[in-house]
């Protein structure tokens, strides 16, 4: 049976003719990089329902949400964007009605600040496991920590990687790290930095606690 499709400058109304013969389906994998041509549907076009989609990549999407809004995927746990743009994406979180279901995520060359994070991380409170690529930290860390008083987004987080351009703000990190431990004692991180390597990541007592706290750091 097939349950694993990449549907890479198919024709766009074929994508959702396809899907609706595929029931057993668990891997989609979309890319929009060559700029399909857009497809609009009718109001009353049927909902195709994909009730086994455990795992679902999307690359280049900005604007065209097609097959999307016509389909269901309420079981997806895996999700990973490529070159999205975050507003279009969010749709495909709610279309999906994948909001509660989905526990890994991963964001790659999308830039994103403060607004745009929190946003994503509301849609997706269920998650375990989080990547992002090239982010603008600034106060992000604040987004991650469980301190009282703050946001207490993604609650059952276990793995946090981020790709950051340049050195964070250690206390905030500090403060970010204890605070998630206290709350789930498995939980890790790791930093990929793009920084000059005589920062404070050279600090043989900052190291130290960073392998006590089991915060893994890549130097870019």
């Amino acid at each position: 049976l097939l349950n694993q499709i990449w549907a890479d400058e198919v024709a766009q109304k074929g994508i959702l003719a396809m899907l609706r013969h595929c029931p057993n389906l668990e891997t989609l994998v979309i890319d929009y990089d060559r700029e399909p041509r857009d497809s609009v549907l009718s109001d009353d076009t049927p909902i195709c329902d994909l009730p086994k989609l455990k795992h679902l990549s999307i690359g280049g999407l900005v604007r065209q949400l097609y097959p999307f809004e016509k389909l269901r995927a309420p079981a997806l746990n895996s999700l990973k964007a490529r070159s999205s743009g975050l507003e279009a994406l969010l749709a495909v979180i709610a279309n999906l009605q994948a909001t509660r279901s989905v526990r890994k995520a991963e964001s790659i060359d999308m830039f994103m600040m403060r607004d745009g994070l929190e946003s994503l991380l509301r849609a997706l409170p269920e998650l375990r496991e989080l990547t992002l690529d090239n982010i603008e930290m600034g106060p992000i860390y604040q987004l991650f920590s469980l301190t009282p008083g703050g946001h207490q987004l993604c609650l059952h987080l276990d793995r946090l990687v981020i790709a950051i351009r340049s050195g964070p703000d250690i206390d905030d990190l500090e403060r970010m790290i204890a605070s998630r431990l206290s709350n789930n004692s498995n939980f890790t991180a790791k930093l990929r930095v793009r920084t000059a390597r005589d920062t404070i990541f050279a600090n043989a007592s900052f190291k130290q606690w960073m392998k006590e706290e089991r915060v893994e750091l890549e130097m870019l």
